[in-house]
């Protein structure tokens, strides 16, 4: 175990890998011109619309979150020492 309940430097590259693969996969198809069709297929598709906002906007948001607890306690704990 990490001294004084310190993560290990892997969980922090493990988020920040976390967090660019669910941003690639969350924006990469996003077109701002959606035809008709397109519109009714999506909302067919409402269980996969679900998945779509968990991975391009709930994940980043709460691996964000995260890290800047995650940094904020660790720049807390260098103004302590």
């Amino acid at each position: 175990m990490h001294a004084q309940g310190h993560r290990p430097w892997w969980l922090y590259s493990l988020a920040v890998a976390a967090l660019a693969t669910c941003i690639w996969i969350g924006w990469s198809d996003v077109s701002f011109w959606i035809p008709q069709a397109a519109v009714k297929e999506a909302v067919r598709a409402a269980p996969q619309q679900v998945i779509q906002i968990l991975v391009q906007f709930i994940a980043p948001a709460l691996l964000l979150g995260f890290l800047a607890r995650e940094g904020a306690a660790h720049i807390r704990a260098r103004r302590r020492a």
